[in-house]
């Protein structure tokens, strides 16, 4: 079972933010969040879009996240690049394939 955790894109400030404490999404959609132990955090949800965290590390053990760019080799050796996913039926995707191997992030959406 994979490690859940989420990191959020504030659209008003247009920064990532990574909760490092406790977080919850209300009843109507706004959420809270730990930023360190002085900090508190509270975004409304039309101010906020969050991202999963994939369970899976690139090349150099930095966490991935749905939103991250990411390149990585497939199977047959060639190298692609794309917008990471999560898919229920699928699992972890860059555009329509799954990720395979020497992944490592470009950057993110934002």
């Amino acid at each position: 079972m994979r490690e859940h955790k989420f990191r959020a894109w504030d659209k008003t400030n247009k920064i990532m933010i990574h909760p490092n404490g406790c977080w919850f999404v209300s009843f109507d959609g706004d959420v809270y969040f730990d930023c360190d132990e002085f900090s508190e955090v509270y975004l409304r949800k039309e101010d906020v879009i969050l991202y999963e965290y994939t369970g899976m590390k690139d090349i150099i053990g930095v966490d991935i996240y749905e939103g991250d760019i990411v390149s990585h080799r497939k199977i047959n050796g060639e190298i692609v690049s794309g917008v990471v996913k999560i898919e229920t039926s699928r699992g972890v995707v860059v555009g329509c394939e799954p990720i395979s191997f020497d992944v490592e992030i470009i950057g993110n959406i934002h």
